[in-house]
Formats: C-alpha cells, structure tokens, sequence
C-alpha cells in the first residue's frame, strides 16, 4: 500500500514529474521532467560512481544502465502520456506555496488533492484512489467549516451541531470530486464519474461510544453502467462491510475466488 502524501504538490510530482525534483529546476515544463530519463536526472552520481570502479564494475554498471534505459523505452512508449493535457496539465494556478502543516490551508489543500485524483485518472496513471480529508484522529481546525471546535471534540458530541457544520463542509469537497468527475472526459468520451464508483464512508456511526451500527455510505457514478444512480436505499440487516464486497465485484473482482479475503456476507443483492 502506497503510503499518504499530504501534500498536493508533492503528490503531483509524484505522478507527473521526473521524481528527481533535486535534480531540476522546477520551472522546467512538467511535461520535460516526466520524459527525463532516471538515469539522466542521476548522471553525476553514476559518473562518479563510475570512476571510482574497476574495469570489470564498470562494465557491470554499463550493463544494468543499458537495461534500465530499455526498460524506461518500454514504459514511456506503453503508458507515459507524452502531450496534450497529460503531458503538461494545468495544475496550482493559484500558486499555492504547500505550507500542509496549516489548518487555514485546508480547504486549497482538499481542493487541489481532488485535483490531482481527477488528473491521475483522466491519464490513466492510476485506476484507484483513496483519499480522506485529514489526519485520522481528526485532531484539527477547519476555519472554513466556520466553527472553533476542534474536529474530534465534535465527533464526540462537544457540541453536536458544530459537527453538523464539519459534515457540511466536508460534504462541499464531496460535491466538488464528485463535479470535477463530472467536468471531465474519460478516454473513451464519456465522462469520470460515468466509468467511476466512488465510495464516501465514515470511519464510525455514533462516535459517542465509537460505535459502528449505521454507518452511513454513499456511492457515486455508474462504474461504466453496473451501477444504477439516482437511487437512496435502506439496507435492514445489511452488514456495512457488505458494502465493501458490493463494491468489489462492481469493480469487476470475482467475489467467490478462493482468494478473495471477504469482508462481509458477500455483495448485496
């Protein structure tokens, strides 16, 4: 499992930059950093390695660097966008500094990380995603869900309308994934969120006494036409987990492999 970024910007180089970002300068074309070669963005390194070897280490080094640069041939021909929108993509025109240790950037940060899912698979550089908006202790501030209390305290009822405010809020980033989803074209011209399932969960129902009865879940998008939209259902007797196999074979994985793990009493019906 890829570990978290929290920041957007770095998360973007992840995906679109040379992931040498020390090697050049960052007003380089993001679309020239990601056709750089690995090995180009370490050059001095290996010729210094190099001249510090034997005849017989030289000749090895030479050889596993020409196997990496055919390896690097193969990628960029099979996969890597190399122009248009995924080779150069607008991104950050706010100019966002990726100060991620301050609250009063949550809402730049939420936004520009959904930014970045949309841009990861409109290029088709990933197939899945998971974000979470903050840390998962919820020990911060939010200024623009417009209350003081710490997120936690709310969770717990310390008052319980300032978490209706903090689900407001986080609601709005739903809705803004969920409408850049929309806003953009998949490449078989449909758009996002039309070949996408996009689950929202909570960690907890009733967090009081950290309770997990009703849990509330929602998806989002037809996942290339095996979901039905449009609909609010009540599952009695469902286990939430149920959910998750329900979302697995939406996905297209065979629920009934014998190495399918099963996290409840298979997808509902």
């Amino acid at each position: 499992e890829p570990a978290y970024e929290d920041s957007p910007l770095n998360a973007f180089e992840r995906l679109f930059g040379s992931g040498a970002s020390n090697a050049s300068p960052v007003t380089d074309d993001i679309g020239v950093r990601r056709e750089r070669s690995v090995l180009d963005s370490n050059l001095e390194v290996l010729n210094q390695m190099r001249s510090e070897l034997g005849s017989f280490e030289k000749a090895r080094l030479d050889e596993h660097s020409d196997a990496i640069r055919r390896i690097e041939a193969r990628l960029n021909k099979s996969t890597q966008p190399s122009s248009g929108e995924c080779g150069s993509p607008a991104f950050n025109s706010g100019n966002f500094n990726g100060a991620c240790d301050n609250a009063a950037n949550f809402d730049v940060i939420a936004d520009l990380q959904i930014d970045v899912v949309t841009l990861a698979l409109k290029c088709d550089l990933t197939r899945v995603v998971s974000l979470m908006l903050g840390n998962h202790q919820g020990d911060y501030i939010v200024p623009e869900a417009g209350v003081d209390t710490n997120y936690h305290q709310s969770i717990h009822g310390r008052p319980a309308e300032d978490y209706i405010q903090y689900r407001t809020y986080f609601t709005t980033k739903l809705r803004y994934l969920i409408q850049s989803l929309a806003d953009t074209q998949d490449m078989d011209g449909n758009n996002l969120i039309d070949n996408t399932i996009l689950l929202h969960v909570s960690d907890m129902a009733d967090a009081r006494g950290h309770m997990g009865e009703n849990v509330p879940y929602m998806l989002a998008g037809r996942g290339g036409g095996v979901l039905t939209t449009g609909r609010s259902l009540t599952l009695n007797s469902v286990d939430y987990k149920s959910i998750l196999d329900t979302v697995a074979q939406a996905a297209g994985v065979d629920t009934n492999a014998s190495d399918y793990p099963g996290y409840g009493n298979g997808p509902v019906s």
